[in-house]
């Protein structure tokens, strides 16, 4: 017998075949509007749930204690070669790990060192140079505490630093150049309460409230938009935007969304 969670499932994959028929027409005519963009948006965390995500299951894991954090990184082992030296510069004295050599892609002969550093300050980046005939090419860094090389062509990384959450990038490596991947909103994923009464509205323009929510009440971190903007969930599921200026290093309207950082 086809359990409850199953039937939600398939109804939603059902409503989502449909939505994107209708998706499809729309995109031909330029009907797009604000209302369909969450339709989209809502049809994707659907999807996200009910269908296998990207998993970085069967890849090595490699940990590196640091001071303030632990720093996880997963490769494909049958591409990559573990290194894990510290490279610490005596001067500056800023903590740096060579982490491994690894091809970004599987069927590619170009190879790549990364290292990991704690930044100037406190800053955790992940550092990324070209392997050419054994002469290192600097490409760029990103700031992150996990990083992920599945060899499938693209870096993954995220945290909460020099940022408001822990944000997810997905990066390429173009030449000599490091292309973030953009996304048309960035999964948040907080559980976790008000820190002063707010109201939550329908829309970004804030025009329109949904509720209002006392500090204290619980609430779901959804996702982000455009820097400034969360979706949020109350305890009894209704869903409504905020604004939350970036670059705000206290705890702002949400605990837990802050810049960790400086």
């Amino acid at each position: 017998m086809e359990t409850q969670v199953g039937l939600e499932i398939r109804h939603i994959i059902g409503m989502s075949h449909n939505f994107n028929k209708k998706l499809s027409n729309d995109i031909k005519t330029g009907a797009i509007n604000m209302q369909n963009k969450m339709l989209i948006l809502i049809t994707t965390i659907f999807l996200f749930y009910a269908s296998d995500s990207i998993s970085f299951e069967g890849l090595s894991t490699m940990t590196i204690p640091m001071d303030d954090e632990t720093i996880t990184i997963f490769y494909n082992n049958k591409h990559a070669t573990v290194i894990n030296k510290d490279i610490t510069d005596k001067e500056s004295m800023i903590k740096t790990i060579r982490l491994l050599e690894t091809k970004l892609k599987a069927d590619s002969n170009v190879k790549y060192i990364v290292d990991f550093s704690e930044g100037a300050s406190s800053d955790p980046q992940f550092k990324i140079y070209r392997n050419e005939n054994n002469k290192l090419i600097y490409i760029g860094y990103e700031f992150g505490l996990e990083l992920a090389i599945p060899s499938d062509g693209f870096i993954y990384i995220s945290g909460h630093t020099n940022n408001m959450y822990n944000k997810r990038k997905k990066i390429i490596i173009d030449g000599d150049h490091i292309n973030e991947i953009k996304q048309p909103f960035y999964y948040v994923g907080l559980e976790n309460k008000t820190l002063e009464d707010i109201d939550i509205f329908s829309d970004i323009n804030m025009s329109k409230a949904v509720a209002h929510l006392a500090k204290g009440t619980p609430v779901s971190v959804i996702l982000n938009y455009n820097e400034e903007y969360y979706l949020i969930k109350t305890d009894i599921g209704l869903l409504g935007w905020i604004k939350i200026p970036s670059g705000i290093r206290d705890e702002t309207k949400i605990e837990g969304i802050y810049f960790a950082g400086d």
